[in-house]
């Protein structure tokens, strides 16, 4: 288990500096290095020896990004959380997500009613965006294809 508690920090600093939480980070990498790859919510408040708070908040903000999927076993009112590594490559929601942010930079860069330097850089990233809607289906299509 130390080798995995090692994992889990190292890792975890990684994942904080691409935005998530320390404890979303640590709870997804424990469910990736955790021989089940699922764990109860009791488990990883004793594990990590963390509020039911912080534990909860976590993992509604991992099954909102949908990197984690919550589970319940037939028969039982326990809920498990398992992690969810193609949850990411779901083209609906990347899509929807995609244009979601676009439409808000848009509205945010028409409500402020300025031809600044912010605005451009709005406008650029709302480009990018716009791409990202068109051409990231046909990149995982092609990614998709190389696997056996």
């Amino acid at each position: 288990m130390e080798i995995v508690s090692e994992a889990i920090e190292y890792h975890g600093k990684l994942m904080e500096s691409m935005g998530l939480s320390p404890m979303a980070s640590r709870i997804y990498l424990y469910l990736i290095c955790s021989g089940e790859g699922q764990a109860g919510f009791a488990e990883l408040v004793a594990h990590f020896q963390a509020s039911k708070s912080a534990v909860s908040n976590a993992l509604a903000l991992l099954v909102n990004m949908q990197l984690v999927v919550p589970r319940q076993v037939e028969g039982r009112r326990k809920r498990y959380f398992a992690v969810n590594l193609t949850g990411m490559f779901d083209p609906v929601n990347l899509s929807r997500r995609f244009t979601a942010f676009r439409g808000m930079l848009d509205d945010v860069r028409l409500r402020r009613g300025k031809d600044d330097a912010l605005s451009g850089e709005l406008a650029k990233v709302s480009g990018f965006y716009q791409f990202m809607e068109a051409e990231f289906p046909k990149l995982l299509q092609r990614w998709k294809a190389t696997l056996p």
